[in-house]
Order: C-alpha cells, then structure tokens, then sequence
C-alpha cells in the first residue's frame, strides 16, 4: 500500500510503522485538512472513514532554546518547538515542582505555549525549566533548560548596633545573595581582615545564591569593640553591611557603685 494514501479504519493499523517519515503522510493532505485532522484525525473522506496516522511528539533542538544566562531586570524569552501529529500542546514547568513567577505578581505551576516570556528577569526565575510535549500519543517527552541570572551582591544586616560584655561569646550576622557566587569575609577597623582561628570563628552557610555570615567572637575583651564590616564581592560588584560592638558594664560593677554612693551620701548627712 503506498505511503499516505487514505485508507479504511480497519485497515489503518496492520500499514503504521516507524520506518514511515510522518512528512511524507502529511504531504498527501491540503492544509486545511491537515488542520481540522490535527484536532480530530478520524474523518469521513469519499465517502469512508479514514484516518491520519498518529506521531508521539518530538521536540526539535534546532529551534528550542538552549541553556540561557541573563542579567536581573532584563526581558528573556523560551522557546520550545516540536512536531507530532497531532499537532503537540507545549507546557513549561519548573523542574524543582516550585511555582512561576510570572510579571503581574502572580504564582502558577505551569505556562503553556511554544514561548515563555518573562519580563523583567529576577532571581527567583533562576533555576530549571522543563518544555514538556504531548499529544496524546505516548510518550511524551521533554527537554530541560537551565535559567541563569547574574546580579550583584546585595547584604541585609539585621541588628546593626550589638553589645556585649568582657568575658561573653557574642556572634554578628549578616545575611547576602549575589550571582555569580560571591567571596565574602569580615573585615575590622581600618579594613583589616579578621582572622580564621583562635578567638574569631568565622562560618559561611551557602543556598544556591544566598548565603548566610556568622562571626563568632569566643570571649570578648576590650580591644574586640569598634565597627566590623561583611563583605560580599563578585565579578558584577561588592558591597558590605557595617556592625558595631559597643561595651555593656557587668552588672556585678553597677551593684558595687550604687552601694558605694549609697555610703557615702548617708556618711554626709550623718
């Protein structure tokens, strides 16, 4: 039986095979037919119930996006092409299962359409993303593209102004998120760089593009109050977050200065 030709129902199944290129079954229809069998491929021609033959989908690298980096704030658009007949419906997901965020501020699982535009990059758009096409004719496939966003450190620092007594361990924090990863340390008075061991403990805690500073200080003395500085730096910029570390006199002292006035203003008016 040639290739394309419109057959009868009970005919159709024992001539499909793989070995046949789907163009050359689509080639012996017309446009408009090729339209209307894309959304229901059992019609009546001259007469007889025929159908067109049915491809799972497939997507086309040539045409769909690759691997992608932008800068926050741009606009960046996916793109994901694929053939099938019927005609493949493309869906966009996040591969971590996590919702979209999408330019009017609202959250979805999934977009569909060959193209995912996204306005105005951030952050949160970074990760993932999987093209998913079907057709109804299993299976279905996919592709993965990965979202990059690079932006410069920005650093949160939530107690600003921290006291501390001789003789307590006291720990700073500050909290930054910057793309490409950044270095980030503490620095002292005059910019000089706070040492690894002994007394200071410095800790990093890292998540994708955030990262989490602690300085801890073992046994604060006199000469560990002033102003420390986290620093975050990357190939896009630096910024740092300023703390200072102010003297909180032990409450042992306070007691023994209040009952020494108190002394002394009795031996007075005595």
């Amino acid at each position: 039986m040639p290739l394309g030709k419109l057959v009868p129902v009970d005919e159709y199944l024992p001539i499909l095979s793989d070995t046949h290129p789907k163009e050359q079954w689509a080639a012996q229809f017309p446009i408009r037919d090729l339209i209307t069998l894309s959304t229901n491929p059992l019609l009546y021609f001259n007469g007889r119930r025929t159908f067109l033959p049915t491809v799972p989908p497939d997507i086309l690298d040539y045409d769909t996006s690759t691997d992608m980096v932008v800068m926050e704030g741009r606009n960046v658009t996916l793109r994901c092409a694929a053939t099938g007949s019927p005609a493949p419906n493309i869906t966009w997901r996040r591969e971590d299962g996590q919702q979209i965020h999408l330019a009017d501020g609202s959250e979805v699982l999934s977009v569909d359409g060959s193209n995912f535009n996204i306005t105005k990059v951030n952050r949160l758009h970074m990760g993932s993303y999987l093209c998913i096409a079907s057709n109804g004719v299993p299976p279905s496939v996919s592709k993965r593209i990965m979202l990059t966003v690079h932006f410069p450190p920005m650093i949160w620092v939530q107690n600003q102004l921290v006291g501390a007594r001789e003789g307590q361990k006291l720990t700073l924090e500050c909290s930054s998120e910057a793309f490409p990863k950044s270095i980030n340390y503490w620095t002292r008075d005059l910019d000089k760089i706070v040492p690894q061991g002994g007394k200071y403990e410095p800790v990093l805690k890292d998540n994708a593009y955030k990262i989490h500073m602690k300085l801890t200080i073992n046994s604060v003395s006199p000469t560990d109050y002033g102003s420390y500085k986290c620093v975050s730096r990357n190939s896009l910029g630096d910024t740092d977050g300023s703390i200072k570390v102010y003297p909180i006199l032990n409450s042992t002292s306070n007691d023994s200065n209040t009952k020494h006035k108190g002394t002394i203003f009795y031996l007075l008016l005595h």
